[in-house]
């Protein structure tokens, strides 16, 4: 799917989904004529939040990132601005029949869950999200001779307290789940519509209490994982690996020259490549 969101330039949203990686929008920026520095927003739920890796981004003719953070299954408004302005907008939904529980900086490093039980895939336990805390940021001083204090405060914080129970049924998610807690210190939720309570994407700083519940039984290997925390800001830096290794690429390009590969690839462009770093095997 290709959404064309310029005429000056063009920039252009594509949906992405690979195997075994959570799904993704791709946004492709292409026609940029001088050096710029360009901001990209989307709004979900009424919430703007800046794409990560995309505050203060500057390039030339054209750049192409995947958005690894974005909300499922609503619709999604990327707004792309320059010094302020706004030069390009459009609004995607992007499908998916399942929660995910990720690095927000190795979305490789991730954990799909559902509402409902198949025996595999991992799934919300019906102790989550149950209750949410909105405290108060603000301080009170009694005033002589009037019974109500003043309170001087400021934005309620969002939400605290917000418990993620999830069971894993296989070790493979175990150890999935065993990874984001010994590397991510802020796990990035991607919840379904249906979980109601936390925002469309929502950066969550906790602890997790692991509670192994067959594991000791012949072809059993149920956990309870439980993240209790808070909601905090989004993590904007850009993620540092993709589905695509330094590796893969070397190996497809083992045993060819340069000039082999140069006439190989002579058709393509860089962005075509930025996009795909595996292109030469469908050349």
């Amino acid at each position: 799917m290709t959404v064309v969101i310029s005429t000056d330039g063009s920039a252009v949203l594509e949906l992405e989904t690979v195997d075994g990686a959570p799904p993704s929008v791709r946004v492709t920026v292409s026609g940029v004529a001088a050096t710029t520095t360009f901001t990209l927003n989307r709004l979900c739920e009424g919430k703007t939040i800046t794409v990560p890796g995309w505050r203060a981004k500057q390039f030339i003719d054209s750049y192409s990132e995947l958005d690894w953070a974005a909300p499922t299954n609503r619709p999604v408004t990327y707004t792309l601005l320059v010094g302020g302005v706004v030069v390009a907008s459009a609004t995607i939904t992007l499908p998916s029949a399942y929660a995910w529980l990720q690095d927000p900086l190795q979305p490789d490093r991730c954990l799909r869950f559902g509402l409902s039980r198949d025996g595999t895939t991992a799934v919300l336990d019906h102790k989550a999200l149950k209750q949410f805390t909105h405290k108060a940021n603000a301080a009170a001083v009694q005033i002589m001779g009037s019974p109500e204090p003043v309170v001087f405060g400021g934005q309620r914080q969002a939400a605290s307290g917000v418990t993620y129970q999830l069971r894993t049924f296989t070790e493979a998610d175990a150890d999935t789940m065993t990874a984001l807690i010994d590397e991510t210190p802020i796990l990035l939720v991607r919840p379904l519509p249906g979980m109601v309570g936390v925002p469309a994407v929502a950066y969550l700083n906790g602890d997790v209490n692991q509670a192994p519940f067959t594991t000791h039984l012949p072809g059993e290997y149920q956990q309870y994982w439980t993240v209790t925390g808070d909601l905090v800001a989004a993590v904007l830096q850009a993620a540092i690996t993709g589905t695509v290794t330094y590796d893969q690429v070397q190996q497809l390009l083992a045993g060819y020259t340069y000039d082999q590969v140069q006439a190989k690839a002579a058709a393509t462009t860089y962005l075509d490549w930025q996009k795909n770093p595996l292109i030469f095997s469908t050349l």
